[in-house]
């Protein structure tokens, strides 16, 4: 059993992203698919917020790490 991670998309500020895990058999066939919505997020105004520059910047490397683009 394999995951394959997929960036599906990003908004402009960098404050959503959604991501797709695709879990694949050994003859590549995929068996189940989960979409995982990540927000950056103020606890005390409860609002979503854009992320600061560097915590941006390294969020991006790593995901962009893992899925090899």
């Amino acid at each position: 059993m394999f995951i394959n991670l997929k960036l599906k998309e990003v908004n402009e500020d960098g404050s959503k992203w959604i991501l797709v895990h695709e879990f694949v058999d050994d003859q590549g066939k995929k068996k189940a698919q989960l979409t995982v919505e990540i927000l950056w997020f103020n606890i005390k105004s409860r609002r979503i917020l854009k992320p600061l520059p560097d915590v941006l910047s390294n969020t991006a490397k790593r995901i962009i790490n893992e899925i090899g683009v």
